[in-house]
């Protein structure tokens, strides 16, 4: 939707139309018009996971139910907004997983280091906490993880407890659309004066230094300026409180006609009136108040905190609560191996489902052992026969002892040998897995074979098996290796530079990088800009592409595991991002890794697809 979307769309109308013949049998304007018809329809027919329903009478008298797939529980049928419309009593428990992997944390802290934590006992001044936050160093925490959070925190520059909970509702539709970061920031900074619109609004206003952020405060403000009862100040709350109302027209604009009047009635500045109205239609998107703030900045302090103090065992507590969270296992274990944490390969002898903590020889520090859990399709009761007997004969050290011992079902040794566990044992991964398609028929064999001599693995060969066992690697960084042994671009690899040396460079060079990429992304308070972040060895790449730049090269963002591109540096402070003016190709004939495609966030997948004009399936 909008014009940088619109012209995304016309752009790749005549490409489109030559690969789909077809297409040209269905006006491309009434698929534009259906397509907006379809605006705020649900995008599918899933279940809150922390729904419930209260009332005086049993509810299979009231509504229609069915049975869960989960035993105990039970699904009703109606959606939410017409259970609220019949007024009955609706609750949504808010599930996060960042709950779970603090606690686990908290019983990791008190295993490995003695020492006993609770929300209520992390101390909530730690200068040490703070300094990371600034820095932007939040990779798996909570909420200020994302790349437009750690992009804010260095200018924000968070250094007490409400800074942070500004810092976690600031980055919204709402302030977004209403305009207010860049006057926020100036006023934090001293570069402008503090001052109010009215000074009947400097109670509602003075915490946030003259700007409404939070939905509480629009509220506030529509009594006080706009000539809102306290009962129509709490209709507008439920409009806008909706986080997407159906028909915009029919619901919030008579509403915001109201508040505009009520505003210029009472001699409101009309830049300020506007500033509120927009703000009021980006809480329509999605908006925080502040007690939801103020919740998710205790958890995201928490996280902080524990990485900050304990990040091993931080990082094991994420992990071991995936799926959660930005980024994927891969990212945090990149991110934890260049904080300094050691990563320990998955072991038949020392690994469990989880990931662990292990204090190598003659080391104080501890390091992190990874867990059968990375293992893709392998069983965690099959790994649980595999730990029982390990108790039982106390290790192994041949592939034959472990089958021996271990009666696993071939598919399942299957993926033990692909993931390159046996390497511990001196075998190879291609002879782990001639050995275990073989090891049902051995008794039928007449003679043991001589060994074989296989095709000796490359190390990007080695490094995209271990992506599709086990969705990582702990050798050489892929885009590490491409770029010293396996260059596949025109462009000489010597005008490349490393994200670490970014941050040296003065702003509005041109740079050339090249990553790995991991996140793709196209909120819709972006007027059509595709972001996608790179890694490299050293660290993480922001790339921005204009929708125009887009159009031109959305074949290879999409389609292509790694990028090379040249573009304009922009930083400010410790943060920087690409504004990419050129992607360069491959050649051909390159055998690239072939790593599982990243996937465009939950927020952002409607405007990607938007964007990125498909054959109908």
């Amino acid at each position: 939707r909008g014009s940088g979307t619109e012209n995304i769309v016309l752009a790749l109308k005549n490409d489109y139309e030559r690969q789909n013949p077809l297409v040209n049998k269905i006006s491309w304007q009434l698929w534009m018009r259906l397509s907006e018809k379809l605006h705020g329809f649900p995008r599918h027919l899933g279940i809150h996971s922390g729904g419930f329903m209260l009332s005086d009478k049993p509810l299979d008298r009231l509504l229609p139910q069915e049975p869960a797939t989960m035993q105990g529980r039970s699904v009703i049928q109606w959606s939410k907004e017409d259970i609220e419309a019949l007024g009955f009593f609706k609750i949504d428990v808010l599930s996060l997983g960042m709950l779970s992997a603090i606690r686990k944390c908290f019983d990791y802290v008190q295993h490995y280091y003695g020492q006993s934590l609770r929300l209520d006992s992390i101390p909530d001044d730690d200068k040490s906490t703070y300094a990371m936050i600034q820095k932007a160093d939040t990779i798996g925490t909570f909420q200020i993880e994302s790349r437009a959070q750690m992009s804010m925190l260095p200018r924000l520059k968070p250094a007490c407890f409400y800074d942070l909970v500004i810092e976690v509702a600031i980055i919204r539709p709402g302030p977004i659309q209403g305009k207010v970061i860049h006057p926020f920031l100036a006023r934090r900074a001293g570069l402008e004066p503090v001052t109010y619109p009215d000074e009947r609004l400097r109670p509602i206003l003075e915490r946030t230094l003259g700007i409404a952020i939070f939905q509480e405060q629009a509220m506030r403000i529509a009594i006080a300026v706009g000539n809102f009862s306290a009962g129509e100040a709490n209709e507008l709350r439920k409009k806008i409180g909706a986080w997407g109302v159906k028909d915009f027209n029919r619901d919030l604009n008579p509403l915001l006609q109201k508040l505009e009047q009520g505003m210029r009635q009472n001699g409101v500045k009309p830049e300020f009136a506007e500033q509120i109205l927009g703000q009021m239609e980006g809480f329509a998107e999605y908006g925080f108040p502040e007690s939801h703030a103020v919740s998710f900045s205790l958890i995201a302090y928490a996280s902080c905190y524990l990485k900050c103090h304990f990040p091993a065992a931080f990082y094991i507590s994420v992990l071991n609560s995936q799926p959660m969270g930005f980024y994927s296992p891969h990212a945090l274990l990149q991110a934890a191996r260049r904080e300094g944490i050691r990563l320990l390969p998955i072991s038949l002898n020392h690994s469990i489902w989880d990931h662990q903590l292990e204090q190598p020889p003659g080391q104080q520090s501890y390091a992190i052992r990874l867990g059968f859990r990375l293992v893709t399709g392998l069983a965690e009761n099959n790994v649980q026969k595999i730990i029982i007997q390990r108790e039982r004969v106390g290790g192994w050290s041949s592939f034959e002892q472990f089958t021996r011992d271990c009666e696993l079902p071939r598919d399942e040794l299957t993926l033990l040998s692909a993931s390159d566990l046996f390497s511990e044992f001196g075998d190879s991964r291609s002879d782990a897995l001639w050995q275990a398609e073989a090891a049902p028929y051995k008794p039928m064999l007449d003679s043991i074979e001589d060994s074989i001599d296989w095709r000796q693995e490359t190390k990007l060969d080695s490094i995209q098996k271990d992506f599709r066992a086990f969705k990582t690697s702990l050798k050489q960084h892929p885009a590490e290796v491409i770029r010293r042994e396996q260059w596949p671009y025109a462009v000489a690899v010597e005008k490349f530079t490393l994200s670490s040396r970014l941050v040296e460079l003065s702003a509005d060079t041109d740079v050339f990088v090249f990553g790995m990429v991991l996140v793709k992304q196209s909120p819709g308070t972006a007027k059509g800009m595709v972001f996608v972040t790179l890694e490299d060895e050293a660290g993480f790449i922001n790339l921005a592409f204009t929708p125009q730049v887009y159009a031109r090269f959305y074949r290879q963002v999409d389609q292509q595991p790694f990028l090379c591109v040249v573009g304009k540096l922009q930083r400010v402070n410790e943060s920087h991002s690409i504004l990419v003016k050129r992607v360069f190709d491959p050649d051909p004939n390159a055998n690239l890794l072939a790593l599982p495609k990243s996937r465009p966030r939950l927020a952002s997948a409607i405007s990607m697809e938007l964007i990125k004009p498909r054959a109908f399936h």
